[in-house]
């Protein structure tokens, strides 16, 4: 039954947005509700506090790549061609301020 809950919840209200006192507050209504004991309610409430940081990590993750695979179609320089291109720029100038 644990399972069902916990399939039920991290489906249906996308898990990853959760701040863990709104996992706290369903795990203690499923607790009332459904007759699970402390011990099924502090275990389903790590779990889904565990699955919530897993699933933000992953979204994060993925977000990232699409950007950069955007910005790599849009052939916009990341953070380290700039870094590359501000240091050329320095050596040009430091030669040009030599002569």
């Amino acid at each position: 039954m644990i399972n069902l809950i916990k399939k039920t919840v991290l489906k249906g209200i996308g898990i990853a947005y959760l701040s863990k006192d709104t996992l706290k507050n369903i795990t203690n209504e499923l607790k009332n509700n459904s007759k699970l004991s402390e011990a099924e309610g502090e275990k389903l409430l790590n779990e889904l506090v565990a699955e919530s940081i897993k699933a933000k990590k992953t979204i994060e993750t993925n977000i990232e790549k699409v950007v950069l695979k955007i910005l790599n179609k849009l052939n916009m320089p990341n953070n380290q061609k700039i870094e590359e291109l501000e240091n050329r720029i320095k050596e040009l100038e430091k030669k040009y301020s030599e002569k």
